[in-house]
């Protein structure tokens, strides 16, 4: 069974419904605790939209025995959304997106582009650089 956002199963029937409810995140996020209701899902008949325009605050997290990241300062990353797109889970099956709440994929047939990592230099010395780009498969 899929726990996580980014699971990976083909879908293999279409998706449809009259009892569907689309819940905007923000209005969600009043109502739950999102780490929860990501990690364990939620009712088939919810599809989450992610609104265009809206702003998400990102935060990063490395721990442990070989590295840890420190904040040394209180600025916040933000992630601009730029195009409306719905999230729905399903028990059996995951995670699955769509930009028009008619073709539904996982997320690794949804979003393609490219992901880096890496140390570089600055002005300042070595640089850990982390690089992430997706755009909508067509």
């Amino acid at each position: 069974m899929a726990t996580g956002l980014f699971a990976v199963i083909s879908l293999t029937a279409p998706l449809t419904g009259a009892h569907e409810r689309v819940v905007p995140l923000q209005e969600l996020a009043e109502e739950v605790d999102l780490y929860q209701f990501f990690q364990y899902g939620w009712d088939e008949s919810l599809i989450l939209e992610i609104s265009a325009g809206s702003s998400i605050p990102f935060n990063g997290f490395v721990q442990g025995e070989l590295v840890e990241l420190r904040k040394e300062d209180a600025q916040r990353w933000m992630i601009d959304v730029k195009q409306t797109f719905y999230v729905r889970h399903f028990k059996e099956k995951g995670f699955f997106f769509s930009v028009d709440q008619k073709r539904w994929r996982p997320l690794f047939e949804f979003v393609t582009g490219e992901m880096t990592a890496g140390l570089v230099s600055d002005e300042n010395g070595p640089l850990f650089s982390f690089k992430l780009v997706a755009n909508v498969r067509k």
